[in-house]
């Protein structure tokens, strides 16, 4: 039998390689029939279940891997990804400890798995798998920039460029370990990495993501140097890049934006989901100060910061039995008056349940983008807090461009994109403030940072929370920060960031002319 099992298992990831994936299907189900708890085919039905928008069955799947999991370090490692991709987190880091105990990955698998525990916030974890790394290939670039990344994001700096520069000296063409010793510190005339940027750049070999990213990383130290018409000029050049390779549906957008305002927003007739901690939302535009907010936050006792997750969206997607792209799309939307919001409630709590510590009463849940769903968080949550981060509209506008995000933002990487989104977001805020009045907490950026105290004390009073003086000490707060703000959140409270636009105000014309529309 262990022959012909194999011999299926063959077959079908050959038809899912060659994307015949119904043929692949029919050869999963026999294998299954004879070998119900074999790993490797319940992740590949997994993977077809998703690309044929059977969201709940993919996840099913992904679960039984779980509840029997694999003997195997490849199938392990994918098993983490599925789960990733569900937000499974505490299920992830089940997955993590048992690949610790396995034949170690190729370097390159390791590296991904300690930057996706350090990102849902197991920065323990993450580190025991670089330790791995390191007790094996010190010095592989995959090891240094891993050390890199751990260290910025748990404000090791010093540690951090130690790290990257030992990564660029093997291989001096890297463009993330470039990136991140750019964002490191804010470079000076006597200390700056601009020439060897330049000199990178001047690779004709580049790939094109290469040479964005280090497009990006130029920008960043001419910006601090001052020189804001050559950081101009770089910063053009990257976005212009990253646009090609970034796909954004500006129609389709507009469309979500229209859905979202006409579909009908009531909050639950419940007054609370019995909840073992109050969700505290952040959200706003990206760049807006809510990683600020969550860090003065996390300051508390009481208060856990769990940093930007999709563990909403990932129950709206189980509801919806469809995979979004982003924490909503329009499909969620059209659905989403036949939902279960108690069960959507219940299964969200329980995944936040694995952060919360003893005498935790709130935590954060700090995605910005949540604001596109404020209306399907207060149907669930009634109980649950929002806090709205606003900041000047170029001050924030600006801040986007200048940011390289992931595969998020698609819309911050042309002016003229970017100015219609904002607007879009700004009359959506104005909506769910008429839906759900007196339940969301405006907080302006340049109030926060001008009077963090009186700021501080009238978030806290909206969340239930009794005053702490401490939370106004940010730069004393040592979690780790995962998010574009890693560096800047580790400094005191400061105001130099606010009227950062006008350093480009010609360049940024179009953009104000359609903000001020």
């Amino acid at each position: 039998m262990t022959a012909n099992v194999d011999t299926l298992y063959r077959l079908a990831s050959t038809q899912v390689r060659d994307r015949q994936h119904d043929l692949a299907a029919t050869t999963l189900s026999s294998l299954l029939m004879l070998a119900p708890r074999h790993a490797g085919a319940r992740l590949l039905q997994a993977g077809i279940d998703l690309r044929q928008d059977r969201y709940r069955s993919a996840h099913a799947q992904v679960l039984a891997v779980s509840a029997h999991p694999p003997a195997e370090a490849t199938t392990e490692y994918e098993l983490f990804q599925r789960l990733r991709a569900f937000n499974e987190h505490a299920l992830m880091i089940e997955s993590a400890q048992r690949l610790l105990s396995l034949k170690p990955l190729d370097i390159g698998l390791q590296m991904q798995v300690a930057s996706s525990l350090s990102g849902i916030g197991a920065p323990e974890l993450a580190v025991r798998v670089w330790e791995r790394m390191q007790s094996r290939e010190p010095r592989h670039v995959a090891t240094l920039l891993t050390e890199g990344y751990l260290a910025t994001n748990q404000g090791e700096f010093d540690r951090a460029e130690r790290a990257l520069e030992a990564a660029i000296a093997r291989e001096s063409r890297l463009a993330m370990a470039h990136w991140l010793l750019a964002r490191l510190r804010t470079q000076t005339p006597a200390s700056n990495h601009v020439e060897r940027l330049r000199r990178v750049l001047a690779d004709r070999s580049l790939t094109p993501q290469d040479r964005m990213q280090i497009g990006f990383a130029l920008h960043k130290e001419l910006h601090d140097l001052g020189d804001f018409p050559a950081a101009w000029d770089a910063l053009s050049a990257a976005c212009t890049l990253k646009r090609q390779v970034t796909p954004y549906d500006e129609p389709a957008m507009m469309a979500l934006f229209d859905a979202l305002e006409t579909a009908p927003s009531r909050s639950s007739s419940s007054t609370r989901s019995h909840a073992d901690a109050t969700p505290i939302f952040i959200v706003g535009m990206h760049r807006s100060g809510t990683t600020l907010l969550e860090r003065m936050l996390g300051r508390h006792p009481q208060v856990v910061d769990c940093g930007e997750t999709y563990r909403f969206t990932a129950q709206l997607r189980e509801a919806a039995d469809h995979q979004c792209k982003g924490v909503v799309d329009a499909r969620i939307v059209q659905l989403a008056s036949r939902f279960a919001f108690d069960a959507i409630a219940r299964g969200y709590l329980e995944s936040c349940r694995w952060r919360l510590r003893d005498g935790a009463t709130h935590y954060t849940e700090k995605l910005p983008s949540n604001f596109l769903i404020i209306g399907l968080i207060k149907q669930a949550l009634p109980e649950a807090r929002i806090l709205h981060m606003r900041r000047d509209p170029m001050d924030t506008c600006l801040s986007n461009l200048r940011e390289l995000f992931s595969d998020a933002c698609a819309y911050s990487y042309e002016q003229g994109e970017l100015g219609r989104y904002y607007r879009r977001y700004e009359r959506l805020m104005a909506h769910w403030h008429r839906c759900f009045p007196g339940e969301i907490l405006d907080v302006r950026y340049e109030d926060l940072v001008a009077n963090p105290g009186v700021e501080a004390r009238r978030v806290l009073e909206y969340c239930g929370l009794p005053w702490r003086d401490d939370v106004i000490d940010v730069a004393g707060h040592g979690g780790a920060v995962t998010t574009a703000s890693a560096v800047q959140v580790r400094s005191p409270i400061h105001r130099r960031s606010v009227g950062a636009w006008r350093a480009y105000e010609a360049q940024l014309a179009p953009l104000r002319e359609i903000l001020e529309a």
